[in-house]
């Protein structure tokens, strides 16, 4: 760090009339080490908020304002004559130099200050050459990140209602649900079919080896074994069946409960596959009448 250059007593006055976030802005600003990254170069930080807890001290004491001009100064000087040096060393020159700081601020001002800087910086003296005297290794991260731009807002002849899009999308999440289960079903009945086949098989096959050898009861034995692994199918078969059926029906009846927004009209209707008649019962078809009778009754 080079030689500070004396802030006048307007500049420590702007200073100290903002709060601290701006006002050590200011402050490294008119030392002259502004712009600055504080993750990586944490000494200058800390070199600005030193400087700036003595500007602080200072009027929270009641300094004049040319004496807290005079204080930051010294404080610049302090931290920079002490660099390399043992503590011992730091405050006998401390000591050598209190005359002149007497001279400029005073036996009153100086006791507070000697107290302010004995209270702060001496018992954090390792602490300070530590910081000023290792550069510290800057750990800058280099991840390839993966930036997807957001998606071209459709024009608004294309934009729905809110209540219509929510509504169109839960529609098609339960659609959605629907369609996955559906193949879940799937899946297992082809499974259990594939599994059937091949117990088969292996039933027939060792039907086939042992041919010459089987006796009446073991073939029945045999035959009954295969007629009870397709019964066995064909049952679980009609109860994944059935499955589907409710689930089917389960969807159709919460997709029909969610409220639909009036602009979208009436909700469609799921219309039995057998038309029924008033009481319930299949609905009989109607025949034509034969021509014998149409001919009597037209006499």
């Amino acid at each position: 760090m080079e030689d500070m250059k004396q802030l006048s007593e307007v500049e420590v006055k702007n200073i100290a009339q903002n709060e601290k976030s701006k006002g050590c802005l200011i402050l490294g600003r008119l030392l002259g080490v502004l712009p600055y990254d504080r993750e990586l170069d944490m000494t200058t930080d800390i070199y600005i908020e030193y400087i700036y807890d003595h500007i602080s001290y200072c009027v929270e004491k009641g300094f004049p304002w040319k004496y807290i001009s005079y204080t930051v100064q010294f404080a610049d000087e302090l931290l920079k004559t002490s660099k390399g040096k043992s503590l011992a060393e730091t405050i006998s020159w401390y000591r050598q130099k209190s005359a002149e700081v007497v001279h400029i601020l005073g036996e009153e001002f100086f006791k507070k200050y000697t107290d302010f800087v004995f209270t702060t910086f001496m018992p954090h003296y390792k602490l300070y050459q530590y910081v000023f005297l290792n550069e510290r290794e800057k750990m800058i991260p280099h991840v390839d990140v993966e930036i997807n731009p957001p998606v071209s807002p459709l024009s608004l002849k294309e934009s729905k209602e809110k209540d219509i899009f929510e509504y169109e999308q839960r529609i098609a999440e339960l659609e959605k649900h629907e369609l996955e289960k559906e193949k879940e079903i799937l899946l297992e009945k082809e499974q259990i079919h594939e599994r059937t086949e091949e117990k088969t098989n292996e039933l027939l096959e060792k039907i086939k080896l042992n041919e010459e050898s089987l006796t009446k009861e073991s073939l029945s034995e045999m035959i009954k074994n295969v007629i009870q692994t397709h019964t066995s199918c064909l049952a679980e078969d009609l109860k994944l069946s059935i499955m589907k059926t409710q689930e089917s029906l389960e969807y159709k009846l919460e997709k029909t409960s969610l409220p639909r927004p009036q602009a979208l009209g009436p909700p469609p209707r799921y219309k039995p596959k057998t038309p029924v008649n008033q009481k319930g019962r299949k609905s009989p078809e109607t025949k034509p009448k034969s021509a014998s009778k149409i001919s009597s009754k037209s006499k």
